[in-house]
């Protein structure tokens, strides 16, 4: 059993503040439970659902600072650790990705004002606005990215708190990782091209100057043609093993040397970025940092894949799910 408890909340905040905030949390996971087929209910104190939640979502969100959990467990699906707010889990790739990467682009993006998406697992709306807005959006599978878009085209200012921490879990095998980046790579295209009159308007301040065409370029474009870079790499090393092995005496590695110089400046590069991004995130271990060589053999061709998939599932107009993602219950239990 997964239960976000009210007084995890970090900081000292008016006790009513706190409450809208759990409230806030209730509504959103009851939401998303009711569109997977099974609606909670509200008790006294907290908020359960019967099943188990869809993944990455809480089977319990107690609704007032004095709320036991013991009280409402009862209530909830299992008898499973407690997990509470105030740390992140994820496997180490995905760790890697989420500090060098994501929360990397979303500082630089609300420096700029322009937050492309604003992450279920950890996310705060004013309700009335919400309201007015119609809800969340039921037509993409990344509501939360189509809802923060929705929000800054309406006039409203999205904003990033780099101290907020929520756990959450993440998938921890290739075939759930890979059905989750899809339902993402997917949801975004979705978002993109149901919001695409946002994109180069100048009405629309920095979100439309810089926030969707930064997303078209660097999660779709650049990583449609990345694999050619790493083929290049792999037929240049073939080429010039071939004719080491057929031509010794005559054999001229410039054209390698060149290939590997640029590809070893390119890695560089991404280590230059990946260790500005561990300054800003002072809690994360440096000894992460050494994997992300790694990580771009292997973990990184994955995403290719899922992003091309992506993109050739839109294209040829195909029915796209949400998916079921399993739960394992993997997070641990915070005393």
């Amino acid at each position: 059993m997964v239960v976000v408890k009210t007084s995890d909340v970090r900081g000292r905040q008016p006790a009513d503040l706190v409450r809208t905030a759990a409230r806030n949390n209730a509504e959103w996971c009851d939401i998303v439970c009711r569109l997977h087929g099974q609606a909670g209910t509200y008790h006294d104190g907290g908020w359960t659902v019967p099943k188990r939640s869809p993944p990455l979502y809480p089977d319990a969100v107690t609704l007032d600072p004095s709320a036991s959990i013991d009280a409402i467990s009862p209530n909830a699906p299992g008898s499973r650790p407690v997990a509470t707010c105030g740390g992140a889990g994820g496997s180490l790739d995905q760790a890697l990705e989420y500090v060098t990467s994501q929360n990397l682009e979303r500082r630089t993006l609300a420096t700029l004002g322009c937050i492309t998406v604003v992450p279920g697992a950890i996310g705060a709306w004013r309700r009335e606005a919400l309201e007015r807005m119609g809800g969340f959006p039921l037509d993409t599978l990344a509501e939360d990215q189509d809802l923060t878009i929705a929000f800054q085209k309406a006039g409203y200012a999205v904003l990033y708190d780099s101290t907020a921490i929520a756990w959450t879990e993440a998938p921890d095998t290739i075939r759930g990782l890979a059905k989750q980046r899809f339902r993402w790579s997917f949801g975004t295209l979705q978002c993109l091209w149901k919001h695409r009159e946002v994109t180069f308007r100048r009405r629309y301040g920095t979100l439309g100057l810089i926030g969707m065409p930064q997303t078209w370029l660097f999660q779709f474009l650049l990583t449609s043609v990345a694999p050619l870079v790493d083929i290049a790499l792999a037929w240049q090393i073939t080429i010039s093993v071939l004719k080491l092995l057929e031509h010794q005496d005559q054999f001229d590695g410039d054209a390698l040397r060149k290939t590997c110089f640029y590809y070893l400046a390119f890695l560089l590069l991404d280590l230059g970025s990946a260790a500005l991004a561990f300054v800003l995130e002072r809690r994360e271990k440096w000894s992460l940092v050494p994997w992300l060589v790694l990580q771009r053999f292997g973990y990184r061709q994955l995403m290719y894949g899922i992003v091309l998939k992506a993109l050739l599932s839109a294209a040829v107009g195909a029915l796209v799910g949400w998916g079921k993602l399993e739960r394992k219950s993997s997070v641990a239990a915070v005393a």
